[in-house]
C-alpha cells in the first residue's frame, strides 16, 4: 500500500511539476493528413504550447495553431474576404519555426516591416521537398490567390524530392518514360494511434519521448501498401536528374505564377551555424551546394523567379553586431535569425519593385520601405 502512494505521489510530482516547471516537456502540436494530401496541424487537438529541446530543456519557445492548421499568430481569410495584398510565405522548418515565438517568426516580422499593408501568411513544415512545396503552393493559390509568392528552405529539396523513404509524409517524384518528365508520386496514408493521442498530452510522456527520444510508441502509422511503390533511385542517377528535376518544378511553378513573383530564399545550416559556434561539429560547410548551385543557376530561365541565399545578410549582421542568430545546439534560426531574414526579403522585394507592382495594382500609394 506504501509503495502504491510512493508511486502515485512520485508520479503526480512528476507529471504537474518537474515536467510542467523545473524540465518542461516538449509540447508539439498533433499532425494530421488531410483530404488534399498535405500535412498540417490539428487545431482540435492542441492550439499552443511550448516548444524544448535536450534533457535539460532549453530554446522554449511558443507556437500558436491557427484554424486552418498552421503555425502563425495570424487567421487566414480567403481571397474573397481579404481586403489586403497578400504574401504566402511557404518553406520548411525555417518557417514552421518551432524553435522561435511565433510572433517573432519570419511571417510575423515580415508583416510588421510592411507596415501593415499586406497580409502574410505561412505554409510549413519541415523537410518538405521541393516537389512537395510546388504542390503546397498550387492548393495555396486556389485558395488564397496570393499576389507574392516567397519559398523558404534549408535542406537538399530537389535530391529529397527524387527519393522516396518508407515513413515519408510528402510527395516525391518518379522519372516519366522518356527524358524530362516526371510523376508526383502521392505521399502513404498514414494517420496517429489513437495511442499516441492520449499519452502525448502527458509532461512526462512527452519530456521521454520528445527530449529525450526514447520510443515509446510510434507517432504515427503508414499504410503497408505504400512500399510496393516506391523505386528507390541510385545516387548516381539522383545526381544525373537533380537539373532535370529543377527544370520540371520551376517551369511547373513559373506557369502557375503567370504575372507575379517567386522569391526562392535558400539556407545552408551547416554554414551558419559554424559562423555562430565554430567549437560544433555541424557536417560539412556547403553540403547542400549541388541542389543550391543547380536553382541558382536554373531560376533565371523561368519569368517571375528570383533567388536569394541569405548567408551573407547573416554574417554582415553577425559581425557587425556578435548577436547570435542560431539557436544553441541546433540548425534552427532563433528570433534573431528570423528577423535578419525577414528584413533581407523585405530588401528584396523593395529591389525587384515586386511591392510596389502590388500596391499599384491596389491603387495603393507606394510610400515606405
Amino acid at each position: 500500500m506504501r509503495l502504491a502512494l510512493f508511486l502515485a505521489s512520485f508520479l503526480a510530482l512528476a507529471e504537474f511539476f518537474v515536467f510542467r516547471v523545473l524540465l518542461p516537456g516538449c509540447e508539439v502540436p498533433l499532425s494530421l493528413h488531410d483530404i488534399h494530401g498535405y500535412s498540417r496541424f490539428d487545431p482540435s487537438y492542441m492550439r499552443s504550447g511550448r516548444c524544448s529541446n535536450g534533457s535539460i530543456p532549453r530554446n522554449c519557445s511558443s507556437w500558436s495553431i491557427n484554424d486552418a492548421g498552421w503555425n502563425s499568430i495570424f487567421q487566414y481569410r480567403d481571397a474573397a474576404d481579404r481586403d489586403r495584398p497578400l504574401i504566402a510565405v511557404i518553406g520548411d522548418c525555417g518557417i514552421e519555426g518551432f524553435h522561435a515565438d511565433v510572433g517573432d517568426h519570419i511571417d510575423s516580422r515580415l508583416f510588421l516591416l510592411l507596415r501593415g499593408r499586406f497580409d502574410v501568411y505561412a505554409f510549413a513544415r519541415h523537410d518538405e521537398p521541393l516537389i512537395e512545396l510546388t504542390l503546397l503552393m498550387e492548393w495555396v493559390d486556389s485558395l488564397y490567390r496570393p499576389d507574392a509568392f516567397v519559398m523558404f528552405f534549408s535542406h537538399d529539396v530537389l535530391r529529397q524530392s527524387l527519393l522516396g523513404r518508407p515513413l515519408n509524409e510528402y510527395h516525391f517524384l518518379l522519372p516519366a518514360p522518356g527524358w524530362g518528365t516526371f510523376i508526383p508520386v502521392d505521399p502513404p496514408r498514414w494517420t496517429s494511434p489513437g495511442l499516441a493521442r492520449v499519452a502525448m498530452r502527458s509532461a512526462l510522456i512527452r519530456y521521454l519521448r520528445l527530449n529525450r527520444g526514447v520510443a515509446l510508441f510510434p507517432l504515427a502509422t503508414v499504410a503497408p501498401s505504400f512500399h510496393q511503390r516506391m523505386m528507390p533511385l541510385k545516387d548516381y542517377w539522383v545526381d544525373r536528374l537533380l537539373p532535370t528535376a529543377c527544370r520540371y518544378l520551376l517551369g511547373r511553378i513559373s506557369v502557375l505564377l503567370e504575372d507575379r513573383l517567386l522569391l526562392l530564399v535558400v539556407d545552408d545550416p551547416v554554414r551558419r551555424v559554424r559562423l555562430c559556434f565554430p567549437e560544433e561539429h555541424t557536417g560539412r560547410a556547403g553540403e547542400l551546394a549541388s541542389d543550391f548551385a543547380v536553382l541558382r543557376e536554373m531560376h533565371a530561365q523561368f519569368r517571375g523567379i528570383d533567388y536569394m541565399d541569405i548567408y551573407n545578410c547573416i554574417e554582415a549582421d553577425f559581425d557587425s553586431t556578435a548577436i547570435i542568430n542560431t539557436c544553441a545546439g541546433t540548425k534552427y534560426l532563433n528570433d534573431r535569425g528570423n528577423f535578419v531574414v525577414a528584413c533581407a526579403i523585405a530588401r528584396r522585394l523593395r529591389e525587384s519593385r515586386a511591392i510596389r507592382s502590388i500596391l499599384a495594382k491596389s491603387g495603393t500609394v507606394y510610400d515606405f520601405l
